[in-house]
């Protein structure tokens, strides 16, 4: 989750974008929430704990 930049009139694929006389691209900062997905494997050796 985090602020991000988005266009300000959103876009749809085939769509042109007009920039104006000035050029620039109108954004907006929004706060957007993401998803996350992650997997880890240890390579190095298993040390087990014995309790005697």
């Amino acid at each position: 989750m985090g602020v991000v930049d988005r266009l300000a009139g959103g876009f749809e694929k085939g769509q042109t974008y007009d920039l104006g006389a000035s050029g620039q691209i109108p954004m907006v900062k929004q706060f957007k929430f993401g998803h996350f997905f992650g997997i880890t494997y240890n390579l190095s050796k298993v040390n087990t704990i014995s309790f005697k």
